[in-house]
């Protein structure tokens, strides 16, 4: 079974989690994405379960948002399973 389903133009297909900790009167908010393949077997790492995620999109790795560390986040997918941005 393949780590990662291929979308268009082999691109990843991934799911998108993303925790956002609640700071008071800070306009910085900080959030962190967990980037996992898009497929049945994938699953949050034991050493993040402890965090608050919350789903935020399922998509490829080739979406804008990911535009500037497409390369990393697919050797990451591709060597541990998971993306961290």
């Amino acid at each position: 079974m393949a780590l990662f389903s291929q979308g268009e133009k082999g691109m990843q297909s991934v799911r998108v989690l993303i925790f956002r900790p609640l700071i008071a009167n800070s306009e910085d908010e900080q959030h962190t994405l967990l980037i996992l393949p898009d497929v049945s077997a994938a699953h949050i790492p034991a050493h993040l379960r402890g965090i608050s995620w919350a789903y935020f999109a399922t998509t490829t790795t080739d979406d804008s948002l990911f535009r500037p560390y497409v390369r990393r986040i697919e050797a990451d997918l591709g060597r541990i399973g998971y993306s961290l941005r």
